[in-house]
């Protein structure tokens, strides 16, 4: 190939810095919609979820390494920064340097995977024939088991749009405009038709290849994580309500995954460009975001957030509010009897906060404080809500009234007036603890089990609480010292016999996921923790909670402790999946320095242990001095103690000669993806907080 033999007197550096400014504006950062379990023999898996590894300054998330094979292009298109007419420094990667730089930021846990696109050269089916010999490269002779996420090219060759789809985990052809005549003006090389074409080609391969799963199960999967698009919002005059309708009919009639809008941009000079002098319509975007959510969630129809006579939302406020205010003849909602498509349609109320009300009221009837504990946003929710008939302040049912109070702080109800409190209570709000008496029948007469603050001696402790036939509500477990008035106290020497037919139970009665949410509960440094899950899995034995329910019943006190910990310390681990950085020592072996409020090491270790399976890797938790080893090809293990930390201390100042470029490799990503003019440094620390980015190279 000549043509990539062009541009190799620019380095690595270079060649990075100039396609990832090209690819800056193309959206991809999404779950994945992928679960693939590592194999046990090659790098990488993919969560379903999706992960962030890292937040740019713009305050979008970096989960993939996103760049062009190349920004030389044959199209003229008016908004593109890499269009013919256009003096830019040009570069192209070749798919070795591609395959060599996914790899190494992937082991260094930079990234989830790889966002590949390009730009035209000669024609749509000479560049999709460059982007398939990278992935295939990437796939079988590096092989890479990680996210895959590649640009169809319109006008290409159907055969090649084919043999990607059994080697990529999504694929996407963006739209790029609302409109055909929006696409004739600005992208005159450019055809309606064309897109559309790979979009069907994809679709109806899924289909097949669906057909064929059931038949022949070990058939290779086609396009696993489905296909998405694009549309660039404030470049052409749509409104808000046809674009809408554009994404309705494209998730009804091609079956996408993910509508994606952008915001316009001006990055060239051109009469056919609008001036924007507020610049990018970034809020316009966010309103589209959360009506796109509606549609494919909610129950929502385009026809009912907007029409012809109202076609722009009101950017004041979020769609749904809107709609809400406009529709005052549907509320208030009772929440107690309410169907689950009513309960949607609220305010303040989301889909698993919706599903939470529903398991919630079989066993209770709802108060406004039990609410806060499911996760309503009351804020929200309140005008247009009862509880047992009742409304929770006297409230106006009228739209101005409202919409005053929803966008201006001042004229907002203040919570707590009337001396309701939405303060999450705690194990020690329960009454048991305080000196004023009792609550909720329990008494001073307490028999208290003091363990050790591990798993084992937390569940040594309820399985004697069984043993010994205790009333529930004059029996607590802890692992501080608890002396009440007239209590017996109890110490507990942990029993692995003991833990393990505990853990045997918890699996057997309420599965996996319920176990795995009380553990993480249970990561927790927070005092009550022990409390809170004993109560919970003694309220699930005793009212025979069904497999993956035990958490449902979230308006009592200790199983919404008990789920509050289990989501903060969840949280974390979640967090630390994409945060946490490994440096490749002298002896090759990769580095982590983490340091985690809830002891989540264990959790890390079987996500990382999955995801590098033939790599040595050290994790290591300075608060609790706390080591997760994994030989390569072996099982991993635990190690603590100041002892051992301080043996290895001196090694792990030891890079290799390849670490300190990769980490400059993506110090420059990071700060090359980011779009000026979207720059804003509030929302990044919001979604990164700064106790992680200590231990991030691009922070450091």
């Amino acid at each position: 190939m000549e043509y990539l033999i062009q541009n190799g007197e620019l380095s690595i550096m270079q060649k990075l810095d100039i396609l990832t400014d090209a690819a800056r504006f193309d959206v991809a950062c999404t779950s994945s919609g992928v679960e693939r379990k590592g194999d046990g023999k090659h790098m990488g898996n993919c969560a379903k979820a999706g992960i962030c590894h890292s937040f740019s300054s713009d305050g979008r998330c970096i989960s993939l390494l996103k760049i062009l094979m190349t920004n030389e292009c044959i199209f003229d298109c008016k908004y593109c920064l890499n269009r013919k007419s256009n003096d830019v420094p040009r570069a192209t990667f070749t798919p070795e340097e591609i395959c060599t730089l996914t790899m190494e930021f992937y082991r260094r846990n930079y990234i989830e995977g790889l966002f590949l696109s390009s730009g035209i050269v000669q024609d749509p089916t000479f560049t999709m024939e460059l982007l398939y010999r990278t992935i295939w490269l990437l796939r079988n002779q590096y092989h890479f088991s990680g996210y895959v996420h590649v640009k169809a090219i319109p006008g290409a060759d159907p055969e090649l749009v084919e043999r990607m789809g059994y080697l990529a985990d999504r694929m996407s052809v963006n739209l790029e405009l609302p409109t055909a005549e929006g696409l004739r003006t600005l992208a005159p090389n450019k055809h309606r038709k064309n897109i559309l074409t790979p979009m069907r080609q994809i679709q109806n391969g899924i289909h097949a290849n669906k057909e064929e799963l059931i038949l022949y199960r070990k058939s290779p999967v086609f396009v696993s994580g489905g296909q998405s698009t694009q549309m660039i919002i404030g470049a052409t005059p749509e409104t808000d309500y046809q674009i809408l309708n554009v994404a309705e009919n494209l998730y009804q009639k091609f079956e996408l995954k993910r509508v994606f809008y952008s915001a316009f941009v001006k990055v060239n000079e051109d009469k056919s460009l609008p001036a924007l002098p507020g610049g990018p319509p970034l809020l316009r975007e966010h309103r589209l975001y959360q009506a796109d959510w509606l549609l494919r969630f909610y129950g929502f129809k385009a026809e009912e957030l907007l029409d012809e006579k109202r076609p722009f939302f009101n950017v004041m406020l979020d769609p749904k509010e809107d709609w809400a205010v406009r529709h005052l003849e549907c509320f208030p909602v009772e929440i107690n009897r309410a169907p689950y498509a009513d309960l949607l349609r609220v305010p303040g109320i989301g889909v698993k906060s919706a599903r939470r009300i529903l398991s919630a009221r079989r066993s209770t009837k709802l108060t406004f404080q039990d609410l806060k504990k499911l996760g309503v946003v009351m804020k929200r929710a309140v005008y247009f809500i009862t509880c047992g008939g009742r409304m929770m302040y006297p409230t106006k049912l009228e739209e101005d009234y409202i919409v005053r109070n929803l966008t201006d702080p001042k004229e907002r109800i203040r919570f707590g007036s009337d001396g309701m409190s939405y303060r999450q209570m705690t194990l020690f709000d329960d009454g048991v603890f305080s000196t004023g008496g009792t609550a909720g029948g329990e008494t001073d007469h307490m028999k208290i089990y003091h363990c050790e603050d591990s798993l084992e001696g937390i569940f040594t402790a309820i399985y004697n609480t069984y043993e010994d036939h205790c009333i529930i509500r004059d029996t607590m477990v802890t692992t501080i010292e608890e002396n009440l008035l007239f209590s017996e106290s109890v110490e507990v020497i942990p029993d692995p016999e003991k833990t393990v037919k505990v853990i045997r139970t918890l699996k057997r009665r309420f599965g996996e996921e319920d176990y795995e949410s009380l553990c993480l509960a249970l990561s927790s440094p927070k005092p009550e923790k022990a409390q809170a899950v004993y109560r919970t899995i003694a309220k699930g034995l005793s009212e025979k909670c069904p497999p993956g329910h035990l958490l449902d019943a979230m308006a009592d006190t200790y199983v919404n402790q008990t789920f509050s910990l289990a989501r903060g310390a969840g949280n974390e681990y979640h967090h630390l999946k994409g945060f946490t950085r490994f440096e490749e020592l002298e002896n090759t072996i990769l580095y982590s320095k983490i340091a985690p409020k809830n002891n989540i090491l264990t959790f890390l270790m079987v996500h990382f242990a999955d995801r590098f399976p033939m790599e040595d890797f050290l994790v290591f938790d300075a608060g609790r001095y706390l080591f997760g080893i994994h030989p390569a090809g072996k099982p991993w293990y635990t190690l603590q103690g100041k002892d051992a930390w301080e043996k290895v201390k001196s090694e792990t100042e030891k890079l290799s000669a390849a670490e300190q470029h990769y980490r400059e490799l993506f110090r420059s990503f990071c700060h090359t993806i980011a779009i000026k003019e979207r720059e804003n440094r509030d929302l990044q620390r919001n979604m990164l907080p700064l106790r992680f980015q200590e231990y991030m190279v691009e922070f450091r």
